[in-house]
């Protein structure tokens, strides 16, 4: 299984700092190993107008952010309703990863995020409210998406796969 290493320096009070591909290293510490998987496949349910729109299969991606302690999230051929004409494929990032001792990565974001990919942004998809949380076995976000329905708040649950 492809997988992530995340070094967790201990710092006093449990303050972590994160290494290896997702993260910056900090030497200076002793280090404990976390790793997440790279690569995820699961559902994702967007809440549009009060109606769930689940979609299984969906495939989710993780890589080191630019920014320490960061990574960013792709997720491939994404219709947030059945109707959408065609399937989305963006990163969303950066986002702010931290571990526990329990092999957990906790996932957050501060203020909006905007999809992207490498030849457009997608403003009008904006992301709010980002947060979750990943280990070697499984990937759980939680955050809301605006779209010209309005906004959708959205669900992902994944388990590791191998690429």
């Amino acid at each position: 299984m492809k997988k992530t290493a995340i070094a967790v320096a201990a710092l006093a009070l449990g303050a972590v700092a994160l290494a290896g591909t997702s993260c910056s290293k900090t030497e200076t510490h002793e280090e404990n190993v976390v790793e997440i998987s790279s690569n995820y496949s699961g559902t994702l349910t967007c809440t549009v107008r009060d109606t769930d729109y689940p979609s299984e299969n969906i495939k989710v991606s993780v890589a080191e952010g630019e920014e320490d302690q960061t990574i960013v999230i792709t997720m491939y051929k994404v219709r947030f309703v059945p109707q959408m004409p065609v399937e989305m494929t963006f990163n969303i990032g950066p986002i702010k990863c931290s571990a526990a001792s329990d092999g957990t990565v906790t996932l957050s974001a501060d203020g909006t995020l905007i999809p992207y990919t490498d030849v457009a942004t997608y403003e009008a998809y904006a992301v709010t409210g980002f947060s979750g949380t990943a280990t070697s076995d499984s990937i759980n976000l939680s955050m809301t998406f605006a779209t010209p329905m309005g906004p959708a708040p959205t669900k992902y649950s994944g388990v590791s796969v191998r690429e």
